[in-house]
């Protein structure tokens, strides 16, 4: 399990390089979609890792006592009590950083959602907030289209339509379960500074 994990932190770093390398290019040549598509990689890249692996038998050859190998001794009890100790606080490290990303993340949230007020539906996944500030924007799981107060006021007809398209399409693609993944991908990598630095690239072209 140890070894997958630290295989997979190292499929993870390859794999987020590789796209933060190559999206501007790739956005210029084919788009912004298809640049969007090109962070399905990274999850397929740590996915690779945990597939089981290939069997193959193993033939034992016959070894004469004469020949074998000397054994090495076993590990000493201090040995032992000292690699547990440092495993311990590796993981009681992990554990603290992990409860404060997560606590910052649901502070962030929980302030952004008390900014807008009180929702009042005004469609099917559409409501109108009390505030103008950041929206339009789609809010929650599974996704709720949250309109500023002045919408019908400040915006023409047209840029009315523009927006709530383009605001739908976060829910047809489903953009809002995505980005709660990389949250949960934030906290679990704390200590990793690409991971926070490809999650903010991300979200410029998720829009």
């Amino acid at each position: 399990f140890v070894q997958n994990v630290f295989e997979s932190l190292i499929a993870l770093t390859a794999a987020l390089a590789m796209v933060l390398s190559l999206r501007r290019s790739w956005r210029r040549r084919f788009g912004a979609s298809t640049t969007y598509a090109l962070w399905s990689l990274v999850p397929i890249a740590v996915a690779t890792v945990w597939l089981p692996a290939r069997q193959q038998a193993i033939e034992l050859m016959p070894m004469n006592p004469g020949t074998a190998p000397a054994l090495l001794p076993p590990p000493s009890i201090t040995t032992l009590s000292s690699a547990a100790d440092w495993s311990t606080w590796l993981g009681v490290a992990w554990l603290l950083g992990a409860a404060l990303i997560s606590w910052h993340l649901l502070r962030q949230q929980r302030a952004f959602r008390r900014g807008l007020g009180s929702l009042t539906p005004i469609g099917e996944r559409i409501c109108m907030a009390e505030t103008r500030e950041h929206l339009p924007a789609v809010v929650g799981l599974p996704g709720t289209i949250v309109l500023p107060f002045d919408f019908a006021n400040r915006f023409s007809t047209e840029q009315q339509t523009l927006m709530l398209a383009h605001e739908r399409v976060h829910l047809q693609r489903g953009d809002l379960w995505i980005n709660a993944g990389v949250a949960l991908l934030r906290t679990v990598c704390w200590f990793h500074p690409l991971v926070h630095y490809a999650a903010r690239c991300l979200r410029f072209d998720q829009e």
